[in-house]
């Protein structure tokens, strides 16, 4: 694949599994965690953030009526509702990144089928045949240096298409953990149409000297009850494309 990794950045040299017992067992072992993970397309694009949900290792037996012919698979929940089945319908091949106190696991595999299950979603894929670990220990020390964000621009609509409305707002205060962004309380068109843990995709950041397109996910919506600004909304929003953007040795 021609994506990128978390691992790519990484001066240590990457540790391959090939085996399929370790890779079942560094699996379970990532699952019983319940640790998030990012899925990517060919060409690198984030096709959705899941969590690891379950697998069955290619050496045990399966059903006769299960078609996935006896090498097994890894099953993905949806960390939100609302993931993009589309984008990842259209990705016959996949890479799956997990990061964990610094330490980078990813593999490549052929994609399986979506699975709606009332208010989630989950993806089916082959189980890989080989496992990459990046030692984060053996990198240099990395820290974000995140602009400070002045305003954002958001298009309405769920498919941020040109035709879309344009509203900015302003960013009140950045940090590692989001963004606090000021919505006027007499915009309620745009406040109806969000909720906490919707994805808000491709909306564009402003600094004084710069600027960033990203996804973010709403964190929460809250009125404010005092003050100059009573009556306005504000606005939490964390990106993991930001912060990893912003991402420089030190």
């Amino acid at each position: 694949m021609n994506g990128t990794t978390n691992g790519d950045s990484y001066s240590s040299e990457v540790r391959v599994e090939v085996d399929a017992n370790r890779i079942a067992r560094i699996l379970s072992y990532l699952i019983s965690k319940k640790m998030d993970v990012t899925v990517k397309g060919k060409a690198g694009e984030i096709l959705g953030r899941f969590r690891l949900l379950n697998m069955i290792a290619p050496a045990i037996d399966l059903k006769p009526s299960d078609a996935y012919d006896g090498r097994g698979k890894v099953v993905l929940e949806a960390a939100l509702p609302d993931v993009n089945k589309d984008l990842v319908n259209g990705s016959s091949e996949v890479r799956v990144e997990i990061v964990s106190g610094g330490t980078c696991v990813f593999f490549d595999s052929l994609y399986l089928r979506v699975v709606s299950l009332g208010f989630r979603s989950e993806i089916e894929i082959d189980f890989p045949q080989k496992l990459s670990i990046v030692e984060g220990r053996k990198s240099p020390r990395e820290e974000p240096k995140i602009p400070e964000f002045v305003s954002v621009e958001v298009k309405s609509g769920s498919d941020n298409n040109n035709n879309g409305q344009v509203y900015t707002f302003r960013v009140v205060n950045t940090s590692e953990q989001g963004l606090g962004v000021l919505i006027p309380g007499e915009v309620h068109d745009f406040i109806n149409r969000i909720k906490p843990g919707d994805v808000l995709s491709g909306i564009t950041l402003y600094a004084r000297d710069s600027l960033i397109t990203v996804d973010v996910r709403v964190v929460h919506i809250t009125q404010i009850k005092g003050g100059r600004e009573k009556g306005s909304y504000m606005l939490g929003l964390e990106s993991k494309e930001l912060v990893d953007s912003s991402r420089t040795p030190v």
